[in-house]
């Protein structure tokens, strides 16, 4: 089996855990540094809902969660922890 070197801040050679999924990913110029690209965008999604989802037609609400559950799962298939993400 070949060994990782873990470098310092538990980094894994320009990858990390995601805060959410607990996936290996690397970093990207877009969103939270600590998430994967999929958390980041269900997160924002779920802000959305939360912030203005009072305001939006059920038919738009349906649509948010339906993408976050797309984002959840993407994340799940590459890795992700079904649990913590919330798919049991």
């Amino acid at each position: 089996m070949a060994s990782i070197k873990t470098f310092r801040g538990g980094r894994n050679g320009g990858t990390y855990k995601c805060g959410v999924c607990l996936r290996l990913t690397r970093k990207t110029t877009e969103g939270q540094t600590h998430l994967c690209g999929q958390c980041d965008q269900w997160t924002m999604q779920e802000n959305l809902l939360n912030d203005s989802g009072e305001s939006m037609t059920s038919i738009e609400r349906g649509e948010v969660e339906q993408l976050i559950c797309n984002l959840k799962m993407e994340a799940a298939k590459k890795g992700g922890d079904r649990a913590r993400l919330g798919l049991l």
